[in-house]
């Protein structure tokens, strides 16, 4: 069974599994990207790069590992924007693409990993965040290069703000900037744009 460990400060989340679990996760979302009835590439290299490769990573384990119990667990690391955003784009994705129960399955699993683990960091704004989740995110799915460039943008906003836990307050305020009307993605594309270079992903050096 797959389960989630919010990082102490607030920046993202753990999540954990056997190898075999990890190995079927990995399965279902490629089976969600290479069925889809169609997907923008921007959006399939937005999931493959960044959440398929990581679960297949920690799968083989070539992420993170520990013992509990006497079992082997391996996992890997998340941001919390970038989490669920992928959780949502997944879930967008489902809406057109023919799946089975396996793939219904751990679509419901990683929703229910982002909900307890949101909620386990904190109740009050974890509410809010799974509003945003479940209610305000369509416009927040990537389906350009730009939108995944203004994602990383962001993400790397929210890691500054504050410090430890009390970081967490300000992440529904960042989940609704994603939004791709809003005035903050038109001057961020805008910049792109005239610069005709993409920002650097370079995450700011924080505690997780």
């Amino acid at each position: 069974m797959l389960f989630c460990e919010p990082t102490p400060n607030g920046v993202g989340l753990t999540i954990w599994g056997c190898m075999h679990d990890m190995d079927a996760l990995a399965e279902a979302i490629n089976n969600l990207i290479e069925n889809a009835s169609y997907i923008e590439s921007a959006t399939k290299d937005f999931l493959e790069d960044n959440l398929w490769a990581s679960v297949r990573r920690a799968a083989r384990g070539d992420e993170l590992a520990k013992q509990i119990g006497g079992q082997l667990l391996v996992g890997f690391k998340s941001y919390w924007i970038v989490f669920l955003v992928q959780v949502v784009t997944l879930r967008d994705l489902a809406k057109i693409t023919p799946t089975g129960r396996i793939e219904q399955a751990h679509l419901f699993l990683l929703e229910h990993i982002a909900e307890k683990g949101l909620m386990d960091l904190n109740p009050t704004e974890g509410k809010r965040c799974l509003e945003w989740m479940f209610s305000n995110s369509d416009a927040s799915i990537p389906v350009k290069e730009a939108h995944i460039e203004y994602l990383w943008y962001v993400t790397g906003n929210y890691m500054t703000k504050k410090k430890g836990k009390t970081r967490i307050k300000e992440l529904y305020d960042c989940l609704m900037n994603l939004a791709y009307w809003t005035d903050e993605y038109t001057q961020f594309e805008q910049t792109v744009d005239d610069s005709g270079v993409v920002v650097a992903r370079k995450m700011p050096n924080v505690i997780w």
